[in-house]
């Protein structure tokens, strides 16, 4: 006895254990792909957050261009209240300037106007980082006039935008296009720490022109919303959500530039969960953000679960052991434990055979089937709010064809029917059944659509050429079809389903037969659904 326990226990709790290990191992990584789902969720509602926040920006900048163009001339003071104003809901903005163009004939006029109020100004060019000088000449400057706030940009006052070549790109770019326009990421004149920046800007023309030559010749100036990009991320981004996450913000078209990049303080990153996405182009930025977890982050998500899971099995694997040894010394007891679990398996067959799910005529579903299937379904839909569509497929005139072709031939057609009726449906939810005597009913979860399917049921019918001589309409076989549609929702009883269903058959039969009538029924859930409203319309459609 002691051998033979050894030989079924030991292969046993090997399997047992093998089996535990396998499902924790499986139970961490649906939970490791859950985790990678909840930081795709946490990275997309940052982008979110900066996107927004970007286009607010772009929108405080385009709101100070309205000032200029309602006005003729917009004086020092003008300009610095409604900046002030501006300014104090969007702190996180560096400065808001303006910068007229200035041709070099009208040069030492401008300086000499503008140092009324700044007896040092002149319009500059930048040689390093922190150090200006007298611009070089050129046919015109963009030189920067009016800004604020003034404190910590004081360097930015005077410089000439044409200067620099990033600057000047973006000057041509929104001069020919009349549109807001962005440099490529760059040191502001202004900056005193390493972090990189950008500015917008957008032309402000004489009167309203419409074409290349007109917006060149009438360009008055810019006006300008300068940020550093630190700056615009921090503002945006949650605090806490993103602290186990490094984050960094690349140009889409060149990865190696990186204006911005935040390396999380807790744990090691996680490479292989890297996740990239492209935040939406604005003013001519397009940004890519590339996170990368810690393992921080995913160990504050996990749970003991597939711990738990090994531990289960073991214990369950231990207590099969001991039920093996039970059984096995026990060994008096098997043929009485055998004979009762045979009697127990005979009467579940009957009870099984008492409920089968098959019609047995056409070996397809019967109407018990398709009502646990359609009230299933019902839930279903409700619960994911998907749609659903049923058909009821009547023969024509069967009364006919039994009294004169026999019965025989009428069980034969409804077996060819109802197999040809099965081998349209491809998908593992939709049935077919017969629901009663002569009437099929074709069950379509999550589906919208079924028209083409009402017409091929018709087509497939009348492939099958059954012989009816005693059809008023037609020499073969052919069958009417009541179809409803429905998007389930609380409001509406499964009934109304199988009531319209019917409604459309009578109105299909009605109608001469051989083809097929539809009926929506509208519900609470059409609101909700992204092809809108339908109207309750009966449509026919004959073969």
């Amino acid at each position: 006895m002691n051998r033979k326990i050894a030989l079924i226990s030991i292969p046993t709790g090997i399997l047992g254990i093998g089996v535990s290990a396998l499902l924790a191992f499986k139970f961490h990584h649906l939970e490791t792909q859950s985790i990678q789902g909840d930081f795709q969720q946490d990275v997309h509602e940052q982008v979110h957050r900066l996107e927004a926040k970007m286009e607010a920006k772009m929108e405080v900048v385009n709101s100070l261009k309205l000032l200029f163009d309602s006005s003729e001339q917009v004086n020092p003071a003008e300009f610095k209240q409604f900046a002030h104003s501006l300014l104090a809901r969007h702190k996180d903005i560096q400065a808001l300037e303006w910068a007229p163009k200035i041709k070099h004939a009208d040069r030492e006029a401008f300086i000499q106007q503008r140092q009324k109020d700044f007896p040092a100004f002149d319009i500059t060019q930048q040689v390093s980082q922190g150090k200006m000088v007298r611009a070089q000449q050129r046919s015109a400057y963009f030189p920067i006039s009016f800004l604020e706030p003034f404190s910590g940009n004081e360097l930015a006052l005077g410089f000439d935008l044409a200067s620099n070549l990033l600057r000047r790109k973006a000057i041509d770019r929104a001069t020919d296009t009349g549109r807001i326009q962005s440099t490529a990421h760059l040191t502001l004149v202004q900056e005193q720490d390493q972090q990189k920046g950008f500015i917008t800007l957008i032309p402000v023309y004489r009167d309203q022109p419409t074409t290349l030559t007109s917006r060149r010749q009438r360009l008055e100036g810019f006006v300008l919303g300068v940020f550093r990009i630190n700056d615009l991320v921090k503002a945006a981004i949650q605090p806490g959500t993103v602290d186990a996450i490094n984050l960094q913000l690349i140009d889409t078209a060149n990865p190696d530039d990186i204006p911005y990049k935040r390396r999380s303080q807790l744990g090691k990153a996680l490479p292989k969960h890297e996740y990239r996405q492209n935040l939406k182009s604005l003013a001519g930025q397009q940004w890519t953000m590339v996170a990368t977890p810690s393992n921080v982050y995913f160990n504050e998500k996990r749970s003991g679960l597939p711990l738990a899971v090994f531990w289960v099995g073991i214990v369950f694997t231990a207590l099969i052991e001991a039920y093996i040894i039970f059984v096995l010394t026990q060994s008096r007891l098997v043929e009485t434990v055998v004979r009762d679990r045979t009697k127990e398996l005979e009467e579940a067959n009957k009870k099984l055979s008492l409920i089968s799910t098959t019609d047995e005529l056409t070996s397809i579903a019967n109407r018990r089937h398709f009502d646990d299937c359609l009230k299933t379904e019902w839930k279903r839909a409700i619960r994911e709010q998907t749609p659903m569509t049923l058909f009821l497929i009547n023969l024509d005139f069967f009364r006919q064809f039994n009294e004169g072709y026999g019965f025989v031939a009428g069980d034969d057609c409804l077996k060819r029917i109802g197999q040809q009726l099965e081998s349209l449906l491809k998908r593992p939810a939709d049935l077919v059944a017969r629901y009663e005597g002569e009437t099929f009913a074709l069950l379509l979860p999550n589906t919208e659509n079924a028209e083409p399917l009402a017409q091929k049921c018709l087509e497939t019918v009348a492939a099958l050429k059954i012989k009816h001589i005693y059809s008023p309409i037609h020499e073969h076989i052919t069958v009417s079809i009541g179809v409803a549609f429905v998007r389930p929702a609380h409001d509406i009883p499964m009934t109304k389903l199988l009531e319209k269903a019917t409604q459309a058959l009578t109105q299909a039969k009605d109608a001469g037969r051989n083809q097929y009538a539809f009926i929506h029924i509208p519900s609470f859930a059409d609101s909700l659904a992204p092809s809108g409203d339908l109207s309750q319309e009966l449509q026919f459609q004959s073969h």
